[in-house]
């Protein structure tokens, strides 16, 4: 369980940043949102803050539960399953009609027909689903990530031993025998569908990093679209980076010691809309993207902090943790204007920047020398080398501009 459980709420915003630029990229563009995981992981509340957040924010969006699309209704389907186990799956769920309603929506048209669970009544009632202007579809339910109709796919990786107090909350007959092993075969079922998903999520609502091999290959994929003028490549690359480039911000505003009232969310935003409308600059890999992303911030940093500044008449920004970048040794309290690290930086790069890059991605964005060898496919010790030639080119660059 994460030490610092996040909630519903600042997951859902969290998510609508990643999202965003989608619409930004592609205005109009119709998105569907599968959100999948076991019963009581927070399927529903995700999806319902989500789609709130989404409406909040100027975004129409539409949310379907999974559980109005059995084939049959909750306490026959209860007794089914107590008839066989082998009745218990995705073939419970008429996921066929489900498809036909997100496809629907994909076409454009206003409204359609849909089931609707009573729940006291065990039966099924008619909706109709009012898909006009619908801007964005969140569908929820514990199968829905084996649809191919869906744009982004999300995973709650909470199991039905984490969640044990939600559902008996909410009256779930979690102690009855047959809905242990009901548990349990749908844990089986369920649980693979981690690798299909886009965004993880933990049991405690926070994001969590991946690194597959299918996320690997969807990000070369991605940058070479972008390469090519593609925007909406370009707005899926960002939105796959968001964690590491969320992190990227929060350090960059870490080590500025003066009180800017800038936030990460922001920061990121403007980033955002930095790479989205860039010419001629082509990402070759993972590294160079977020080397591009930490001179960005960078900049974006000090251009802020220069206008502050202008407006309060004085008083200089720094930014600190520079002391790690003396070759005679690391000062915990060095810190450096940040007008004179931009100078210097910029003067590095004029004149070598391959060790300017260097910089940006072990001082800003925290790479280290192992990883940054297997991005530039040279030895580590080459890459220690360079560093030092690195910090005693630029430290000496500080000391000609403070």
């Amino acid at each position: 369980m994460n030490a610092n459980p996040a909630t519903p709420m600042s997951l859902a915003e969290t998510l609508y940043t990643m999202l965003r630029p989608r619409w930004e990229a592609a205005p109009g563009t119709r998105l569907v949102v599968g959100i999948a995981g076991e019963s009581g992981s927070g399927k529903s509340v995700t999806a319902d803050t989500l789609a709130a957040v989404c409406r909040a924010h100027g975004t129409p969006t539409l949310a379907l539960n999974q559980d109005n699309y059995f084939l049959l209704p909750p306490r026959t389907n209860h007794e089914h399953r107590c008839e066989s186990l082998a009745n218990v799956g995705p073939h419970e769920v008429n996921l066929a009609l489900l498809a036909a309603h997100i496809a629907a929506f994909r076409a454009g048209e206003r409204s359609v027909q849909a089931p609707l669970v009573d729940y006291p009544g065990n039966r099924f009632a008619t909706q109709t689903l009012d898909m006009n202007a619908v801007e964005l579809l969140v569908v929820e339910g514990t199968y829905v990530l084996q649809m191919d109709a869906l744009d982004v796919r999300i995973f709650l990786q909470a199991t039905h031993r984490d969640t044990e107090e939600r559902r008996r909350i909410r009256n779930r007959d979690i102690d009855a025998p047959i809905v242990a092993q009901v548990l349990a075969i749908e844990h089986d079922i369920i649980a693979r569908q981690a690798a299909l998903a886009d965004i993880l999520i933990d049991a405690s609502f926070n994001l969590v990093p991946q690194t597959t091999s299918r996320a690997d290959v969807e990000f070369t994929t991605l940058i070479q679209h972008a390469n090519g003028g593609d925007r909406e490549a370009a707005a899926q690359l960002f939105a796959a980076m968001y964690h590491e480039l969320h992190t990227l911000a929060q350090r960059q505003l870490a080590r500025n010691g003066g009180p800017l009232t800038l936030g990460a969310t922001t920061l990121l935003h403007e980033v955002y809309l930095n790479i989205a409308d860039r010419s001629a600059v082509h990402f070759a890999d993972r590294g160079h993207f977020m080397g591009y992303a930490a001179r960005a911030m960078r900049g974006l940093i000090i251009d802020y902090a220069r206008s502050q500044r202008a407006e309060k008449r004085g008083g200089a920004f720094h930014i600190t943790g520079i002391g790690d970048l003396d070759p005679s040794g690391p000062d915990p309290h060095a810190s450096t204007p940040l007008d004179a690290l931009g100078d210097a930086l910029d003067t590095l790069a004029a004149g070598a920047p391959a060790l300017a890059g260097l910089v940006d991605l072990h001082f800003f964005c925290g790479f280290s020398f192992t990883e940054i060898a297997e991005m530039r496919a040279v030895s580590e010790r080459t890459v220690q080398r360079d560093w030092r030639k690195a910090k005693l080119l630029l430290y000496n660059f500080l000391g000609e501009f403070g």
